[in-house]
């Protein structure tokens, strides 16, 4: 008979997804002391370069990214992007993570000498010389950029009959920085001189003819 044969063909095909892909910036590590402004502008970049790339119709936690906290006396924030394709599509999972941190702050620490007391009559040159070494012992040490009131030291009056001098140090770290306050007191002080006293015998008055051995 008549020979007759016949095909058809067809294929269904669903692309391959792209890889989902999380991706966070590197670590980030910002000086102690840095400004709280200069601290926003890193927060700010470094929460921007988290990404979710690929995937199909992912979702993310950038919803719960942390805020930024007061670092400005240190401190560190992390966060883990976690994005999976949308429900329904093709299954995949990814995850990134990053650290934020500002280091921490040396304490800020006014020190003032011990109080200084000279003896009375100490002569001028003396107590000049004290009262520098005592000035110069007035120091602040850590902190960030901090500022004091070293301009209002008290200036050295004539003290050689006696006085005190009294001053407080006041430091403050510079504004926009860690918040850190400290004070130190001293004193410098040269004992009051005894009052002079000049006496004088009461007068004598001696009788007429009175011998010469008497008299001597």
């Amino acid at each position: 008979g008549c020979v007759d044969s016949e095909q058809a063909s067809s294929t269904f095909t669903v692309g391959t997804a792209d890889d989902l892909v999380a991706s966070a910036p590197d670590a980030v590590v910002l000086d102690a002391c840095t400004p709280a402004a200069d601290i926003q502008t890193a927060y700010d970049a470094w929460k921007a370069a988290f990404s979710v790339n690929g995937g199909c119709s992912p979702t993310d936690n950038m919803a719960s990214f942390p805020p930024l906290t007061d670092l400005t006396c240190g401190g560190s924030l992390n966060f883990t992007l976690i994005a999976n394709n949308i429900d329904g599509g093709c299954v995949d999972s990814e995850q990134a993570s990053s650290t934020f941190t500002v280091g921490t702050a040396d304490n800020l620490v006014a020190s003032a000498p011990t109080a200084v007391i000279l003896d009375a009559c100490t002569p001028a040159t003396d107590i000049q010389t004290a009262y520098d070494a005592w000035k110069a012992a007035f120091s602040v040490n850590g902190g960030c950029s901090p500022i004091d009131n070293m301009v209002g030291f008290p200036a050295l009056t004539d003290l050689t009959c006696g006085g005190s001098l009294s001053f407080t140090l006041i430091a403050d770290n510079i504004a926009g920085a860690c918040v850190d306050h400290s004070e130190a007191s001293s004193s410098f002080t040269v004992t009051p001189a005894a009052d002079l006293v000049a006496s004088a015998p009461e007068a004598v008055v001696l009788d007429a003819c009175t011998s010469e051995a008497d008299i001597q």
